[in-house]
């Protein structure tokens, strides 16, 4: 189910979020610097409503 939802299908909306929420929360503070600089351009799109087709 993991390798689903990394190659971006997922059937249900409510499928997605939970998914997203439950990532956030895995993310330790080891990785959390790595995390937050690949996520930083997803994030500024994200925030200025662009569309993310990566």
């Amino acid at each position: 189910m993991e390798e689903y939802y990394q190659k971006g299908m997922c059937p249900k909306k409510m499928q997605l979020k939970e998914k997203i929420t439950n990532s956030f929360e895995e993310i330790s503070s080891v990785n959390c610097d790595s995390f937050y600089r690949k996520m930083l351009p997803y994030l500024i799109k994200c925030e200025r409503h662009e569309i993310i087709n990566d």
